[in-house]
């Protein structure tokens, strides 16, 4: 699958640089930054709603308890919806970017991607 013109995945064995060809494969420089070792080429991966409920979560120190307490939701519904096992309602997910403080309509976005991307 390739997620550019400039890296491609094989079959979950890792990233590799495509402008190298010697199968080099991407470090991570960050959560979401790989770095090419060998000619430093860059790729920024783009969060998925999960990750983002899961980063903004821990970022705030809250547990997933706590998180689902002040929601008003199930510490099972954000357990499920951090570790991609439910799409989460449109309605789960403004109370979640409320809470945490993040921007609605990021979520909104990243919610309609993983809906579009099971659709097919």
């Amino acid at each position: 699958m390739w997620l550019n013109e400039n890296i491609h995945i094989y079959r979950g064995s890792g990233i590799f640089c495509f402008n190298c060809l010697d199968g080099t494969e991407y470090i991570h420089e960050s959560k979401y930054k790989l770095v090419c070792p060998v000619c430093g080429d860059v790729f920024e991966l783009e969060p998925s709603l999960w990750n983002l409920v899961q980063d903004y979560r821990l970022e705030k120190g809250l547990s997933m308890a706590k998180l689902a307490r002040l929601a008003g939701v199930s510490r099972s519904t954000v357990y499920n919806i951090e570790n991609k096992y439910v799409i989460p309602k449109k309605k789960t997910v403004l109370r979640l970017a409320e809470v945490l403080g993040a921007d609605k309509d990021v979520f909104l976005d990243k919610l309609e991607e993983i809906r579009k991307a099971n659709a097919k």
